[in-house]
């Protein structure tokens, strides 16, 4: 992943309020301890790149998505 230019950027106020121990991670050279995951993302934002939230796709209660539209808002 480091040969590419990949890096992950880890929230140390996540594991910290979760009770996860750093030794749980595996350390790699595109691992990256952050403070705060929100402000590692804010930053990165002013400098050009884009949020992708990772995740299952689904539809919200009471909504259908029909291919066609999967642009429209509520549609994720």
């Amino acid at each position: 992943m480091a040969a590419l230019g990949v890096e992950y950027y880890i929230c140390q106020i996540t594991f910290t309020r979760n009770n996860i121990a750093e030794s749980k991670l595996h350390s790699d050279d595109f691992i990256k301890w952050v403070p705060s995951g929100v402000g590692a993302v804010t930053e990165l934002q002013t400098k050009g790149y884009g949020y992708i939230k990772a995740g299952h796709l689904r539809n919200p209660p009471g909504k259908t998505c029909k291919k066609a539209r999967m642009e429209s808002p509520g549609c994720v």
